[in-house]
């Protein structure tokens, strides 16, 4: 008579008593020699998988092998080794007593009757409940680890850090090409595709060789790891919607971001690569560059990303509408476009003909021009040197260290029995309060520094842009440069009357270009 053995684990590395692939397989073979069946080699399944599905590529293996009658028992270690979901232990054992087929157990005997299939189900149900628990433990021991500032799951550690002693470390070479990703965005308005040719033609390839790809440079860019901010579960397993494998070792192979509030913030376990205003900066730029991206656009509108309604200060977003059979194109307050959502705006509609011929019209009279407006736009630029930013951010982290400083005299002085419990309480309230405002001034200070250099960096841009404008007069897409390279605004007004806003000095009427930077919108 002959048998075959089915062997499970969940994972590679799991080892404990009775739930090893050896040590299942040798129980197993005592078991066939004990009962007198004879095994052959390419009858010892031995897979690893999870217990919790009941599809898996040998154990489709052993149905079929009962199915069509070629062993006449089944050997397994124990029940949950079979399955942990006690009805598909029931399917299985049907299957084989529909064939005559013996299902053996080295663990534990295996009674048909109805008290017996009683007890199976109890305790593959009990199986099911502790792969619960195993999961309530694991769970609970990497809470603990986020707690004390320590990465709670391994994994290759993002691009531009490696490891150390439970917390990531930057890693210099890889560092400084995210800090040129950063910049770029942020300061010069790249977009995706744009920096991953800039990487490539520099010959600075992924980790694994590669070229870069728009993806991988968004998935940096959006990363909160880059700036400093570190958090667990940030992702949940699901099952794929539609799942290029039909068996899969693990059922649930798609990510989902969670919702932030389920966010676990693991503190001090990242040091930053980039500050918190480039990074910002950086989603500011992604989102216009997503507002301009031309896919899925049936008709092209010149200011899109750039026009906002001066009524409620959301976006004018580009609509058409048809009469007579033609199709006219128009601007109109995205609060029109979806009321129930953003609430209602009462601006005007506006043509996107005369709204375009308008803008095109005053960029090519400036552009005559060109002289006055680089020496417009160098009045404007910053002229704070970035090293008086350097001295001041120096000063207050010198001030921020004496105050912390401080705090740990006062709390010294109370240990000796120097100063009462109430003094203490007032000094260091005192104290805090100073801490507080430094890390203000710090934060304020950082914002600025970030503001000024992506300011200056667009100034100099549209100052190249303009000393060769003579090459690109005969550009057709001239206005659409200008527009990038002079940072223009436009804003649709109460009262109707549009007001142009960017790097061009000139009057401050109506419908006229606006002597003044814009804001980052």
């Amino acid at each position: 008579m002959k048998a075959v053995i089915y062997c499970r684990v969940s994972t590679e590395a799991q080892e404990e008593h009775g739930s090893s692939l050896e040590s299942q397989k040798d129980a197993c073979l005592l078991k066939a020699s004990e009962l007198g069946y004879e095994v052959q080699p390419e009858h010892i399944l031995l897979e690893t998988w999870t217990g919790a599905s009941l599809e898996r590529p040998l154990l489709n293996q052993l149905r079929e092998l009962v199915r069509s009658q070629l062993v006449d028992a089944v050997i397994c270690y124990s029940t949950d080794r079979l399955a942990r979901n006690p009805i598909h232990i029931a399917i299985i054992a049907e299957e084989c007593e529909k064939r005559r087929v013996s299902l053996c157990f080295v663990s534990e005997p295996l009674d048909s009757s109805a008290e017996g299939q009683l007890i199976r189900y109890v305790k593959g149900y009990a199986a099911q409940i502790e792969r619960e628990k195993i999961r309530e433990r694991s769970l609970r021991g990497k809470l603990k680890w986020c707690k004390e500032g320590k990465l709670a799951t391994g994994g290759v550690p993002p691009y531009g850090y490696r490891r150390e002693n439970g917390k990531r470390v930057i890693f210099e070479p890889e560092a400084e090409t995210v800090r040129k990703m950063f910049h770029w965005l942020a300061y010069e308005g790249y977009t995706l595709y744009r920096c991953a040719a800039a990487l490539n033609s520099s010959a600075i390839l992924k980790r694994n060789g590669s070229k870069w790809i728009n993806t991988d440079i968004h998935r940096i860019a959006t990363t909160p790891t880059y700036k400093g901010e570190t958090y667990a579960f940030r992702y949940q397993a699901v099952e794929p919607k539609n799942p290029k494998r039909e068996l899969r070792r693990y059922s649930k192979t798609a990510h989902v971001i969670r919702p932030e509030n389920e966010w676990i913030k693991i503190p001090d376990a990242t040091p930053a690569i980039v500050d918190e205003t480039t990074w910002a900066l950086a989603q500011s730029q992604l989102r216009l560059n997503s507002q301009k991206s031309k896919r899925n656009r049936k008709r092209e509108y010149l200011l899109t990303g750039r026009f906002k309604c001066g009524v409620c200060g959301h976006a004018m977003v580009g609509s058409v509408k048809k009469k007579g059979g033609k199709e006219y194109g128009f601007y109109r307050c995205i609060r029109k476009v979806n009321p129930g959502f953003y609430g209602k705006c009462a601006s005007h509609l506006i043509s996107q003909m005369k709204i375009e011929g308008l803008v095109r019209d005053k960029i090519m009279a400036v552009l005559s021009n060109p002289e006055l407006i680089i020496a417009g736009i160098t009045e404007q630029t910053s002229d704070v040197p970035l090293v008086i930013f350097q001295a001041d951010e120096i000063l207050l982290k010198s001030q921020l260290a004496q105050k912390k400083e401080e705090q740990d005299r006062y709390v010294s002085l109370y240990g000796r029995g120097t100063i009462p419990i109430d003094i203490l309480d007032e000094k260091m309230s005192k104290v805090a309060r100073s801490i507080t405002e430094i890390e203000a001034n710090i934060k304020e200070l950082e914002k600025r520094k970030g503001l000024t250099l992506r300011s200056n960096a667009r100034s100099d841009n549209a100052v190249a842009f303009l000393q060769n404008l003579n090459k690109k007069l005969n550009d057709p897409e001239v206005i659409s440069l200008s527009l990038e390279a002079l940072d223009i605004k436009v804003i649709l007004q109460e009262d109707g009357t549009v007001r142009i806003v960017g790097l061009l000095p000139v009057s401050r009427e109506p419908g006229q270009l606006v002597c003044a930077k814009s804001s980052h919108w």
